[in-house]
C-alpha cells in the first residue's frame, strides 16, 4: 500500500470515527458543531458572537445541545411549490365553503 492511499484511508477512518461520536453526543463543542453544521469554527464563532446560534457558555467555554441546534436548522423550512398549491387549493375550498353558508344565512332571514 502507498502512503497516499494509506493516508487516505486513515483520514476517511478518522471521519467515521468521529461520526459515530457525533450521534452518541447531545452537547457539542465547537469543533464538533462546526463539524457536524459542515461550517468552520470561525462561522461558528461568528453565529455565537451575534447570538444567531442557540448555544451555552461555561467559562470561556461554547457549548451546544445537538438537538437545539438540529431545530434550529429546520426552523426556516422553505416550502416546496406543490405545498403551496395545496396549501393555496385548501384556503379558496375553504373560502367559497364560508361564502356559501353566508349566502344561506342571508337568504334564511
Amino acid at each position: 500500500m502507498d502512503n497516499e492511499f494509506k493516508n487516505e484511508v486513515l483520514k476517511q477512518l478518522e471521519a467515521i470515527r468521529l461520526t459515530t461520536i457525533l450521534s452518541a453526543k447531545e452537547v457539542l463543542t465547537t469543533e464538533e458543531c462546526a463539524m457536524m453544521l459542515g461550517w468552520s469554527q470561525n462561522t461558528l464563532y461568528m453565529y455565537t458572537s451575534q447570538k444567531k446560534i442557540p448555544h451555552y457558555r461555561r467559562g470561556r467555554s461554547v457549548y451546544f445541545s445537538k438537538r437545539e441546534v438540529e431545530n434550529w436548522i429546520k426552523g426556516e423550512r422553505v416550502d416546496t411549490d406543490e405545498h403551496i398549491r395545496n396549501k393555496a387549493v385548501t384556503f379558496i375550498a375553504l373560502k367559497e365553503a364560508e361564502a356559501k353558508r353566508g349566502k344561506k344565512k342571508q337568504t334564511a332571514i
